[in-house]
C-alpha cells in the first residue's frame, strides 16, 4: 500500500473529519514500517493532495483542509474513497456490494445460512464445524436436494453463530452435481473453495432477515445489508456480550492487529486476546481475582513501548481498560467482553520467545473495577498517593515560578485558587513533562535490572527489584532543585516503613549525578545512589 492508500484508509476509519494528531495515531495502527519522519510523510501525503495547500501538485485533489491552520482535514467534496481491498476496510454497505468488489455479478451466487441449531445428522452445530472441522462443514454444503443451487455458479456459506449473527464462513465455486442419490432425495454436489473471500470470512456479517424458511437464496434478488454493533460510547458496551473484533474497531478505530489496542480518543485501553502463543509465553487469564496479561512482543526480551507502554504508564490512574476474551474455543472473531479494568501492577519474568530462547517478559496485573479489594486499593492508596504526590510537585513548581518574579510585591501563594488559569496550566504542563522524563528514566533502568538478573515489579515504589533472596526499593526522581533528592529521600524511607515487605536494600535513582552536599545527604541514611551518565549508569 502507497503513503496515499494509508492515508485515505486512516481518514476514512476516523469517519471522514479528523486532526493530524488523530490521523498519526491511526497510521500507527495500519502501517508497519513507519520510519522515523512518518509524520512529515504524512502531512505532505496530505498537502500534496489538496488543492487547499500551497503545496498541492495539481494532480488528485483527495483532502481539503476543514479551516486553514487547525490541523484538521476531510475529504474534498468531489473525492470518494474506495477503501474495500484494504484489510481495514471491510464495512461494506451490502453483501452485493462486497461481492462485486471481487468482479462477480451478484445474480451468479446462492448464499445459504445455516442455523445454530443441531438437525439430521451432524455431529456438531453447524457454527462448531466451521470453527473446528473443516471436511465435516463442506460435506453440509455440499449434501443437498436436487438442482438447490439452481444456475448459481458461486456458493457463499453463511453461519449462525451463537449470539445469532450471521457472517460469512466460507465461499465455494459449484462445479457439479452427482445425479446418484447420497440419502432419499438428497445427492452430492461437487464443490471447490474459493481463496479470493479468505478475507471476509467470519469478519462479514449481515443482515438475513426474520424467519427460518428463507435459508437459500440468491444474492442478487435481495440486498442484505451489511450490519455491526453500533457503539456510539464505552458505556454501550455490555459485559459477557458478544462481539465481532471487526465492529469494535469500526465503532472506536484502532489497531486491528494488537492485543493491546490504544483508543487514543476516548483515552482508553482494549485488550482483545485471543488463542495460542502459549509456545511463547504467553498464557494469560486469571489468578485469585487478578488477570495476569503477557507484555507485547514475540521475539527477544520485551521492551517497554507501545502497548507494554501503555499499561505500565496506566498504572496507578483511571485509565479504563476493557478485556475481550475469545469465545470459547472459537478463533478470535467473537469475542466476550469481560468487563471493565485497572491496571495495578506488573513484574518481570522469564519465558520463551518466538524462536525458544529464554527472554524476559512482562506481566501485568489487572484487576475488575467492581472487585472489592480493587475499589479499596485504587481509591484509598495507589490513587490518593499519586494525587497527593502531583499536587504537591505542583506546588512547588508554582512556588519557584513566582519566587523567580522580582517585581512580585506580595508573598507567595501557592493555593491553586489564587492563581490564574495561565499560570496554573504553565505550572501543571512543566510536571507532566518532568514526569515524563521520570517514566523514562524508569523504564531504561527497568532494562538494566533484567540484565543483571532481577524481576521487576511496580507498586508505591517506582521500582521493586527482585533476585533470589534479594529485594531493592528504588525512588526515581529528576533532579531539578536541593529539594528534589530530599523529597526522594522521604518517600523512599516512608515506603519501607509502611510496606509490608521490607527491603534488603533501598536506592535514589536520578537523571544526573547529585552535588557533593546532596550525596553526603543521602549516604548518612544509608541510601544507595544510582545516577544515569551518557548511556550508562553508575552507583554511589
Amino acid at each position: 500500500m502507497t503513503w496515499k492508500d494509508d492515508v485515505v484508509n486512516a481518514l476514512n476509519n476516523l469517519e471522514k473529519t479528523a486532526s493530524l494528531e488523530e490521523i498519526y495515531q491511526e497510521i500507527e495502527s495500519i502501517r508497519d514500517n513507519l520510519g522515523p519522519n512518518y509524520k512529515a510523510r504524512v502531512r505532505a501525503t496530505l498537502e500534496e493532495n489538496s488543492a487547499d495547500s500551497d503545496a498541492w501538485l495539481g494532480k488528485e485533489n483527495i483532502f481539503k483542509m476543514i479551516e486553514k491552520g487547525t490541523g484538521v482535514w476531510s475529504f474534498s467534496d468531489d473525492f470518494t474513497p474506495n477503501v474495500n481491498k484494504n484489510y481495514r476496510g471491510l464495512y461494506f454497505k451490502s453483501l452485493n456490494e462486497a461481492i462485486e468488489e471481487k468482479g462477480i455479478d451478484p445474480a451468479d451466487v446462492r448464499i445459504v445460512r445455516h442455523h445454530y441449531e443441531m438437525f439430521a445428522d451432524l455431529k456438531d452445530y453447524p457454527f462448531n464445524l466451521w470453527k473446528s472441522n473443516k471436511k465435516e462443514f463442506k460435506k453440509l454444503n455440499s449434501i443437498q436436494k436436487l438442482d438447490a443451487f439452481g444456475n448459481q455458479k458461486i456458493l457463499m456459506s453463511f453461519v449462525e453463530t451463537p449470539f445469532k449473527q450471521t457472517i460469512l464462513a466460507k465461499t465455494y465455486k459449484i462445479l457439479t452435481q452427482d445425479k446418484t442419490e447420497v440419502s432419499t432425495g438428497y445427492f452430492n454436489y461437487q464443490l471447490e473453495e474459493i481463496k479470493d473471500f479468505n478475507s471476509l470470512e467470519g469478519k462479514l456479517r449481515i443482515d438475513w432477515g426474520e424467519g427460518k424458511r428463507a435459508w437459500n437464496q440468491i444474492a442478487g434478488n435481495g440486498k442484505k445489508i451489511i450490519e455491526y454493533d453500533k457503539l456510539n460510547s464505552l458505556d454501550d458496551l455490555i459485559p459477557n456480550k458478544g462481539y465481532l473484533r471487526q465492529d469494535i474497531h469500526k465503532s472506536f478505530g484502532g489497531n486491528q492487529q494488537a492485543g493491546i489496542v490504544s483508543i487514543p480518543r476516548l483515552d482508553s485501553i482494549f485488550l482483545i486476546n485471543s488463542f495460542g502463543g502459549s509456545d511463547f509465553g504467553y498464557e494469560d487469564g486469571w489468578s485469585e481475582g487478578i488477570y495476569k496479561l503477557s507484555g507485547e512482543g514475540m521475539l527477544g526480551d520485551q521492551k517497554l513501548v507501545k502497548g507494554n507502554k501503555l499499561l505500565f504508564e496506566s498504572i496507578g490512574t483511571d485509565k479504563r481498560i476493557f478485556l475481550f476474551e475469545p469465545a470459547k474455543d472459537r478463533e478470535p472473531y467473537s469475542h466476550i467482553l469481560h468487563g471493565e479494568l485497572r491496571c495495578v501492577d506488573y513484574e518481570t519474568i522469564e519465558g520463551l520467545d518466538k524462536d525458544k530462547n529464554i527472554r524476559k517478559m512482562y506481566k501485568f496485573h489487572l484487576q475488575d473495577v467492581n472487585h472489592p479489594e480493587m475499589k479499596k486499593i485504587a481509591q484509598e492508596d495507589i490513587l490518593k498517593e499519586i494525587k497527593d504526590k502531583f499536587t504537591e510537585e505542583i506546588q512547588e513548581e508554582i512556588e519557584e515560578e513566582y519566587s523567580n518574579k522580582s517585581d512580585r510585591e506580595t508573598s507567595v501563594s501557592t493555593k491553586e485558587r489564587s492563581l490564574s488559569t495561565e499560570d496554573y496550566s504553565t505550572a501543571r504542563n512543566k510536571v507532566i513533562k518532568r514526569t515524563q522524563k521520570e517514566n523514562k528514566l524508569v523504564s531504561e533502568y527497568i532494562d538494566v535490572l533484567r540484565n543483571e538478573g532481577f524481576n521487576t515489579k511496580h507498586s508505591q515504589v517506582d521500582i521493586v527489584a527482585e533476585k533470589e533472596n534479594e529485594t531493592i526499593y528504588i525512588e526515581a526522581k529528576i533532579l531539578k532543585r536541593a529539594t528534589t533528592a530530599a523529597h526522594g529521600l522521604g518517600q523512599i524511607l516512608h515506603y519501607d516503613f509502611i510496606l509490608e515487605k521490607k527491603a534488603d536494600k533501598l536506592a535514589l535513582l536520578f537523571d544526573k549525578k547529585p552535588n557533593d552536599q546532596t550525596i553526603k545527604f543521602i549516604k548518612q541514611y544509608d541510601i544507595e545512589i544510582i545516577y544515569k551518565e551518557k548511556t550508562s549508569f553508575k552507583k554511589i
